[in-house]
């Protein structure tokens, strides 16, 4: 069975560039979670009441996007949050990891109590309430689920992707060395299927995609936009057309480096029974997980802001 996971990393700028162009023509309807939903509707009186988190997420002017990279019909293997700030030109890019503990009422098994597996019954959809729900309120504004087409076309129009390879890799029947190569779309799609041998289990294959992703980054913004959009839109799903990237992905340019900042869900690996057997979950950290949301939407921040 071919696997999807890696078709996230490689796309990566095709997915900011379709995404950020949308922003500025088209507006989706937002996902909201129960908790923020019901404020939006509200008079003065009842937003005055809100704490500083949720007034900053409503107020907030931050567009939020989820990636799903897909794995057969049924899962989520890749699966990251993206906040573009359009005033200050700032990325925030926050991982899930796949087994993030989620549970629904139903859905009692161990395997269906990890987030990938939120997808395989409520779609794209389902992955962004549960996604919103795990970070603590943010909207989710749109989602991109990508696929395995295209993915070899992208590096190679970006003429490879030079990185540290962490260990001899050997998978798809192609090996790549360890130490700095330069990998071309074959190589780099494998690359990033690579899932055994990093001591930390899933964190240090997350860990290794942002490095890419990074890579990635820089590459693109020495390079033309327009081929890659076209080399790679084909091979996702989105509410997002062509032509809005198109006309607005030139904004991307805007952002530097240094206000792109990624992170992993803040949280520990651990087991839990259910059914007579172990299983492994990453178990996310709320209380540091809502720092994390408060620092991205400002809230630390908002006096100082609102005084500009």
């Amino acid at each position: 069975m071919r696997r999807y996971l890696a078709v996230l990393s490689v796309t990566f700028i095709t997915i900011l560039l379709i995404w950020f162009g949308n922003r500025f023509g088209y507006q989706g309807h937002p996902n909201f979670t129960t908790e923020i939903y019901q404020y939006i509707n509200k008079s003065d009186a009842d937003f005055n009441n809100l704490s500083a988190f949720k007034k900053s997420i409503i107020d907030s002017k931050r567009e939020n996007l989820l990636i799903l990279g897909i794995e057969g019909k049924a899962r989520t293997d890749v699966i990251i949050f993206l906040s573009f700030d359009p005033k200050y030109n700032n990325l925030d890019i926050i991982s899930i990891p796949r087994d993030t503990y989620y549970y629904e009422k139903g859905y009692e098994r161990g395997d269906q109590r990890k987030i990938n597996a939120v997808y395989g019954r409520k779609k794209e959809k389902g992955s962004m309430e549960a996604v919103g729900k795990i970070l603590g309120g943010p909207p989710i504004n749109n989602y991109i689920a990508i696929e395995y087409e295209g993915v070899e076309a992208l590096i190679d129009t970006l003429g490879g992707i030079e990185i540290e390879v962490p260990c001899h890799m050997e998978v798809g029947g192609i090996e790549i060395n360890e130490g700095l190569q330069k990998l071309d779309g074959k190589q780099a799609l494998q690359f990033l299927r690579f899932r055994k041998g990093y001591r930390d289990g899933d964190l240090g294959r997350i860990k290794v995609h942002q490095k890419f992703i990074d890579k990635v980054i820089n590459k693109f913004l020495s390079s033309s936009f327009l081929e890659i959009i076209k080399a790679g839109y084909g091979s996702i799903k989105t509410d997002m057309s062509l032509e809005e990237a198109m006309a607005y992905a030139k904004q991307l340019k805007k952002i530097k480096e240094e206000n792109i900042s990624m992170r992993i869900l803040p949280g520990k690996a651990g087991y839990k029974e259910f059914g007579g057997k172990n299983w492994s979950f990453y178990f996310h950290d709320p209380i540091e997980t809502k720092a994390l949301i408060k620092t991205i939407f400002y809230v630390y921040k908002k006096t100082i802001l609102e005084m500009e």
